[in-house]
């Protein structure tokens, strides 16, 4: 809700794309601070960040003016109906886990259904860029959406595999998205916000809690021994 309602902001005027642009960096900088923090063990360096960082601006920079005409012959309808469908497999396959999995288990590998929630994610943010005015719009718009849904979840299962005890930083983290979000949907639309304000509580404590018990009827747990599979070649 939160990147849909920025999209919502530059397509309509409300912020311009440079204020968006300064807003991104910041968060990015401080993100960076909060991340560098949590892995003191293995600690990039920073030149490297700030090299790279550097390289994907500059390569935002030249694509903008191509993704703004990407869907130029494409109706608006089809383009919003598709970013909808991409946003949805984003929000089924993200990787919800809190970073103490991959902790007990010692793997730090980001997931297949993970990674193609992050690219559907791009992929939507990228197709509703072009029906933006302008390439600093296209620009502002897709360098969030690559903070927002590539680093910032990153950021979030670091923070939280280093206190994996702790939940005072989750539950701030959430409750202060929650807020923002409801900000954002209340300044576009009061009916919206309302929506928002009474179905987070509602699917969250009772619709996907009742949609997890239900998929349990299909949950299949497979036991060993485990033979090796001879193939055959007919």
């Amino acid at each position: 809700m939160i990147f849909v309602g920025l999209f919502v902001y530059l397509y309509k005027g409300y912020i311009l794309a440079q204020e968006l642009i300064w807003y991104t960096i910041s968060l990015g900088l401080v993100g960076y601070l909060v991340w560098e923090r949590s892995k003191s063990d293995r600690r990039l360096a920073r030149p490297t960040v700030l090299r790279s960082t550097g390289i994907l601006i500059f390569l935002l920079l030249l694509i903008s003016p191509v993704l703004k005409t990407l869907t130029l012959s494409t109706d608006s309808d089809s383009i919003w109906a598709l970013s909808s469908v991409l946003f949805t497999i984003n929000i089924l396959l993200a990787d919800y886990r809190d970073g103490r999995e991959s902790l007990i288990e010692g793997s730090l590998d980001v997931s297949f259904p993970s990674a193609l929630s992050i690219n559907a994610a791009i992929s939507a943010s990228v197709v509703l860029g072009s029906r933006l005015p302008s390439n600093a719009d296209v620009f502002a718009l897709v360098l969030f959406a690559v903070e927002w849904f590539a680093l910032f979840p990153l950021m979030r299962r670091d923070v939280m595999r280093k206190y994996p005890d702790s939940l005072f930083r989750p539950v701030v983290l959430n409750i202060s998205l929650a807020c923002l979000a409801f900000l954002i949907c209340s300044t576009l639309s009061i009916s919206v916000g309302l929506i928002y304000l009474m179905a987070v509580p509602l699917g969250t404590a009772f619709i996907l809690p009742g949609i997890y018990v239900w998929l349990q009827r299909y949950k299949k747990d497979l036991g060993g021994p485990w033979d090796c599979a001879v193939p055959r070649l007919s």
